[in-house]
């Protein structure tokens, strides 16, 4: 590790450092009016899709390392996918844990690559290695969203199915695959890198005032989304199920990078 990379970590752990503080001493409100909610919800539907839009839209796909995508996504559905089948294995005789299969998948599977990754993608490399992370937060969420969430779905939808097949009643599979399709895109991380690419796609150029305006906002997420963790510790605290936590932790930085 060199000393600027290291001064750049530590930059970013006193500003978590002090999002914490300023958890912990009140100072944007105390816990019933959820600051961290109202900060949380400022950056995921305000500056990060600003920032993931700008960033897509002036991506060139033809100069992304596909090999290395697939050398992270191949593993990454594998091992979603195991974690699904045994979970869903361990519950199948449970009609309460309908989406515990899919949630326990995810939890195991999916990094935060928002939150955490944004912030220290662009500390660290710049926009040349945001670029190539912002195409990772793209097949991420596309690919993992849309899995999960169709996971999810399916499983609501078999309980939903046969709990009305107990009542004599029909059901239908077609009207929960629509509400799958239409959760999965219109979501604050997928719509804005799908609408950037199909404008990357039409070959227009950003306007020079829509582009000072997007830049103007993505200029926010590092900062926030750091203090928006700190906040979240200091108001939330860790997990009380901490075996949980660090089974999932383990799974992602030690079974996972192994796959």
């Amino acid at each position: 590790m060199t000393l600027a990379v290291f001064y750049k970590l530590l930059a970013i752990m006193l500003t978590v450092a002090l999002g914490w503080l300023a958890g912990r001493m009140r100072w944007l409100g105390d816990a019933a009016a959820d600051p961290a909610r109202v900060l949380g919800n400022s950056a995921f539907y305000i500056f990060v899709p600003a920032l993931l839009f700008r960033t897509t839209a002036r991506l060139d796909l033809s100069t992304l390392p596909w090999a290395l995508l697939a050398a992270f996504f191949v593993p990454l559905l594998a091992l979603m996918l195991t974690i699904y089948a045994v979970a869903r294995r361990r519950t199948r005789h449970d009609p309460m844990a309908a989406s515990v299969p899919a949630v326990s998948a995810i939890m195991c599977s999916f990094g935060n690559t928002v939150q955490v990754g944004i912030p220290m993608a662009a500390a660290l490399f710049g926009e040349a290695g945001l670029g190539i992370h912002i195409t990772v937060i793209s097949l991420h969420a596309l690919v993992l969203l849309t899995m999960f969430t169709t996971l999810v779905e399916l499983d609501r939808a078999r309980a939903h199915a046969r709990s009305r097949a107990q009542a004599g009643l029909p059901s239908s599979l077609a009207s929960t695959l629509k509400t799958t399709v239409r959760n999965t895109l219109i979501h604050p991380v997928v719509l804005p890198v799908t609408a950037g690419m199909l404008y990357r796609a039409l070959g227009l150029p950003l306007p020079a005032v829509a582009d000072e305006v997007l830049q103007l906002l993505a200029s926010a997420v590092v900062p926030v989304c750091l203090v928006l963790i700190g906040l979240s510790l200091a108001y939330y605290g860790l997990p009380r199920q901490v075996h949980k936590a660090l089974g999932a932790v383990i799974t992602k930085l030690v079974v996972q990078p192994l796959i």
